[in-house]
């Protein structure tokens, strides 16, 4: 979730099917086709999306006073909701979606009593794209498919993510399944684990690509495939590195893009290209077409294109583990149930 960087990611899963779709030795895959894999930028720095650059002067500028401040702040209001609509409308629902999952967002970050601007604003965007959401569902105006009305009032189902939920529960599943192969107290374990970083995240998602590559081991069965759109960002994504010792060999199989030199520079060392495309430049939109030329993203920025892979896997894991204790219980097996929560504390 973001403004000027916002992360998304379409996926298909199969028909979840609870505990009949997990293999015989208990461990539930999870399936994941990537359709669409992206990173945009919702607003231009300075100039609301659809709308070209005036040359104002000093005097009109004053003049005008605060109606022309609020009119181009890409960040009042007035503007921020025209935005989230174009991005529901003309982003996410052509991919006609049966479940929307979207980042809660928090006031406050590292025990700070202060409430930043930008924060506000970020929260702000989010409120938009869940009122565009909720309206456009129940005008019934969110499906393409032809189904019933009963069905378009249920299309899409929408969720908001804790994303500290998802990092503890991905990560977390990490550490449990490494301290029993090591023979360590899993409470132990657990002692002082506070915050998952980032760069475990990015790490996590970078094993899950390479999960069939020699030397890559992963703790969590995970059958992820991309198509052509999203291969482009899962090789950019895969050849980033934030040190010398960060690429293995297996990684090395993925091509990577050129090096960025600056005029007169020397490049100093690879550096992920990766466009953030700006709202106006998705296709069929009748924006005006644009791309920003801020191309060049260093290691940070691609902790939010992990996270929104994580989430939309975290979710289908829930599902899944939800219909295989819903199948228990109706089926009264309640052996079975005690014992699949003891594996799953």
């Amino acid at each position: 979730m973001g403004i000027k960087n916002l992360a998304f990611c379409v996926c298909d899963v199969p028909v979840l099917l609870g505990r009949g779709s997990h293999e015989k030795e208990g461990e539930s895959t999870l399936d994941l086709s990537v359709v669409a894999w992206k990173r945009i930028a919702v607003t231009g720095s300075t100039t609301p999306i659809g709308r070209k650059k005036k040359v104002v002067d000093g005097e009109e500028k004053k003049e005008s006073g605060q109606a022309h401040i609020e009119g181009d702040d890409p960040f009042s209001p007035m503007q921020l909701s025209k935005t989230a609509y174009k991005l529901v409308k003309e982003v996410l629902l052509p991919y006609n979606p049966d479940t929307i999952l979207i980042e809660r967002q928090r006031f406050r970050s590292g025990g700070g009593s202060a409430v930043q601007e930008w924060t506000v604003r970020v929260n702000m965007f989010e409120s938009m794209i869940w009122a565009v959401l909720t309206t456009l569902k129940n005008e019934g105006v969110t499906t393409k498919t032809k189904i019933s009305r009963k069905e378009k009032e249920e299309r899409p189902q929408i969720w908001d993510v804790s994303p500290m939920r998802v990092a503890t529960f991905w990560i977390g599943k990490e550490a449990k399944k490494l301290a029993e192969r090591a023979n360590v107290d899993i409470r132990e374990a657990k002692k002082g684990r506070t915050k998952v970083e980032k760069k475990e995240k990015v790490d996590l998602v970078q094993r899950w690509i390479l999960s069939d590559a020699e030397g890559i081991e992963i703790n969590e069965a995970v059958n992820i495939t991309f198509e052509d759109g999203a291969a482009l960002t899962r090789d950019a994504f895969m050849a980033s590195k934030s040190g010398p010792n960060r690429k293995c060999a297996a990684l090395r199989k993925i091509k990577e893009p050129k090096v960025v030199k600056t005029k007169g520079e020397r490049a100093e060392g690879k550096k992920v290209v990766l466009p953030v495309v700006e709202l106006a430049a998705i296709p069929d939109s009748p924006a005006t077409e644009s791309l920003k030329e801020e191309a060049v993203l260093d290691i940070g920025k691609l902790d939010d294109l992990a996270d929104c892979l994580l989430q939309a896997g975290a979710w289908v894991k829930w599902e899944m583990n939800r219909l295989a204790v819903q199948e228990m219980v109706e089926e009264g097996d309640v052996e079975a149930l005690e014992e699949w929560v003891r594996e799953n504390e």
